[in-house]
């Protein structure tokens, strides 16, 4: 990872162009991902203006790569910084994470990074980075409590989302779901995976489509199951406008 101030860079002989978003650090992070460049806030993504050279993408849209590596333009709206949102849980303090904590939930999900305190259970690094947040299923936790990430302080866009994140389940874990819904309704149930899964060492990519909402909140939710040995781990949330068709070759196990 390269540190510049926020103008204009050289990089593998490619001319990278950052715009300057708040006050919030003299330094940026810069990367070359995929035939894309982006600049780096914290956790936050934002795309750069040529990414889709020679066509740069124009007004308030975002240039994205295409799971058969086509290029894209699609909306996004700065404004409101609900185009893109990604989380990587590198930092102490992730506030720009779109995902916060909920406060009516039973307990809290916890940053971490190398294997968990129990045995048998949970991963052994991240799956992107070196820290990842999971639920840690032993005492005082008992069956059925509920850690729960939510979007509520959030007002997303009324589009389209394509929610992906990576996920660990190891062991006998109780329940990961993802929810959704209007903030002023109850939530409707949009993805689930429950108790043993395969190739449990692994890391594996959930890529879920968010339906059109007006006032629309996601919930992320670990469950704890019968025993200790159900911690849940997840890492590398990205939230984005559009289907999530347009960005991955979806195949539905």
């Amino acid at each position: 990872m390269l540190h510049y101030g926020c103008y204009t860079v050289n990089y593998d002989g490619k001319n990278l162009h950052c715009e300057l978003l708040n006050d919030a650090g003299p330094y940026y992070d810069l990367s070359y991902r995929e035939g894309m460049h982006f600049s780096k806030i914290y956790d936050g993504w934002m795309q750069d203006e040529n990414s889709c050279w020679p066509n740069p993408c124009t007004g308030r849209t975002q240039c994205e790569t295409t799971y058969n590596n086509q290029n894209i333009c699609l909306p996004y709206d700065l404004e409101t910084q609900t185009d893109r949102f990604s989380c990587g849980f590198e930092t102490d303090t992730c506030t720009t994470c779109v995902f916060q904590d909920s406060k009516l939930d039973d307990f809290d999900w916890t940053r971490h990074y190398g294997n968990t305190s129990s045995s048998d259970t949970g991963p052994y690094n991240a799956a992107d980075g070196l820290y990842y947040i999971y639920i840690e299923a032993s005492s005082p936790r008992e069956y059925g409590d509920k850690a729960v990430l939510t979007t509520e302080a959030t007002a997303l866009q009324a589009i389209s989302l394509c929610l992906s994140f990576n996920y660990h389940m190891k062991g006998e874990p109780g329940k990961l779901e993802v929810f959704t819904g209007d903030k002023t309704s109850s939530l409707t149930s949009v993805w689930v995976k429950t108790g043993v899964q395969p190739n449990q060492d692994q890391w594996k990519t959930a890529i879920i489509d968010i339906p059109q909402l007006s006032n629309a909140v996601i919930n992320i939710e670990g469950v704890r199951g019968l025993t200790y040995d159900g911690d849940i781990a997840i890492d590398y949330i990205t939230l984005n406008a559009g289907a999530c068709s347009v960005r991955f070759k979806v195949e539905k196990i």
